[in-house]
């Protein structure tokens, strides 16, 4: 630990063994958090590194709680968050959409970490119960093409860094962790983000990782998902490749789109189930969703165009597939209580 400190203030970067193997000794609470404050601290002074990440990523599934599945394509879709903005869970209602395309999809997430809007509060609002055996997870995704894997489950040893970074307050290293740290081995990935800043990094990241294509989007009003209004910029990132480029939904879509309002996961759970009970599938909502799931349909190669995958995604809710595709992972996990209870 003494080695690492010691790099980090003289602002020289890890290695991927001394990253994989300092990250490894806190989530098994073998690092005081007086000491793991300091590190965030000097670390956000030096700033990251692909590899270092990669080491980061190593020990985060070293030590989370194992799952496994062979499922491929298996995509994940998820934000970094930071925008500090009102937001729709988009990337969660999303899920039920590319499982109704036929599309396996491993959503990983948590709750909010300062407001109950993180897209874990939205599914207990929607009544979605994500806290289920490994097993019984994924059963789910075999059967209905997704499944929720909730972040504090799987990274227990994250309990560890939870003073530190409430105490540091600004955002760390572990927000660009958490989306990269999937427990499932994905093959794909849209990861939304709220600014440009280690985009380079994170590229090469995924790159390293191996997986076969993922989708950075910042949407043009700043937030982490690919937005209505303003130009989406875009960077499409192959093992070999990376495409960058803007996206006008106005333009390429639909213009004149109107603005709607979201707060928290009740609010937002409480629009999302009056807009599937009433049908309101001209709803600005459910256009945002569709736009966020033909990028999602896109990057597995489902589509071969942004529009192609739009009108799909829309076609999914004007035929009730989305709400039947809800309703369906309900019954699913109803049967496994049933069958617990009869035991």
């Amino acid at each position: 630990m003494k080695t690492v400190f010691n790099l980090l203030h003289q602002k020289k970067h890890l290695s991927q063994s001394q990253a994989k193997q300092f990250l490894t000794d806190v989530l098994s609470g073998k690092v005081p958090s007086e000491d793991i404050l300091n590190f965030i601290k000097a670390y956000e002074k030096k700033g990251p590194t692909a590899h270092e990440l990669v080491g980061f990523i190593a020990a985060m599934k070293a030590c989370s709680l194992p799952i496994n599945s062979t499922i491929s394509p298996l995509i994940d879709i998820c934000g970094t968050g930071g925008s500090k903005k009102n937001r729709f869970n988009i990337s969660t209602c999303t899920t039920f959409v590319l499982a109704a395309a036929g599309i396996p999809v491993a959503k990983h997430g948590n709750y909010g970490s300062s407001k109950p809007n993180g897209s874990f509060n939205f599914l207990e609002e929607m009544h979605v119960n994500f806290q289920l055996q490994t097993d019984e997870t994924i059963e789910l995704l075999e059967k209905t093409n997704c499944c929720f894997l909730f972040a504090r489950k799987y990274h227990p040893g994250m309990r560890n860094v939870a003073t530190a970074r409430k105490e540091y307050k600004e955002r760390t290293i572990f927000n660009l962790l958490g989306p990269l740290c999937n427990p499932l081995n994905i093959t794909h990935q849209v990861i939304g983000i709220s600014s440009k800043e280690h985009i380079d990094i994170l590229i090469k990241t995924v790159q390293l990782l191996n997986r076969k294509r993922v989708i950075f989007c910042l949407g043009g009003d700043n937030k982490d998902e690919v937005s209505l209004v303003g130009q989406t910029h875009i960077f499409d990132v192959t093992k070999t490749d990376v495409k960058e480029y803007k996206f006008d939904f106005s333009k390429e879509i639909e213009a004149n789109i109107i603005d709607y309002k979201c707060g928290d996961s009740n609010y937002n759970a409480m629009i999302f189930i009056k807009l599937l009970l009433d049908k309101d599938w001209n709803h600005s909502i459910i256009k945002h969703i569709c736009i966020n799931s033909a990028f999602a349909m896109l990057c597995v190669n489902h589509v071969s165009s942004i529009k192609e995958g739009f009108n799909l995604a829309y076609d999914l809710f004007k035929k009730e597939a989305v709400t039947k595709k809800i309703n369906e992972y309900k019954l699913q996990v109803a049967q496994f209580e049933t069958k617990s209870l009869s035991i």
